[in-house]
């Protein structure tokens, strides 16, 4: 993991050498980080990482809104992407499972 790490931000840091690199704290410990750039037509989320025992309780929504308050106050527009696999984790896991029909005779 730690060496997964050092790759993502070696290379986060060469295609945004100005990122911001945030530790996300809660009660006093880790919960994650959020990684951001700003460029002169926009503010850019690069990353956002939560440890499990910390998601689905709000704090990626915290962090966006922070990020879309400080754009509104630069008159910037916000730009992210999302990797496709956690797109479809998140389709797959909000997608209501239905029993497959029977067939009919």
């Amino acid at each position: 993991m730690r060496q997964q790490f050092a790759g993502q931000s070696a290379s986060y840091r060469a295609q945004y050498p100005d990122a911001r690199f945030e530790i996300v704290e809660r009660d006093g410990a880790p919960a994650g980080r959020i990684v951001t750039a700003r460029t002169l037509d926009a503010v850019l989320i690069v990353d956002i990482a939560l440890i499990d025992s910390w998601r689905r309780r709000g704090i990626g929504a915290s962090l966006v809104n922070g990020v879309l308050d400080e754009a509104r106050a630069a008159a910037l527009p916000v730009r992210l992407s999302v990797l496709a696999s956690n797109a479809l984790d998140r389709v797959n896991a909000q997608t209501p499972k239905y029993p497959s029909p029977s067939p009919c005779s």
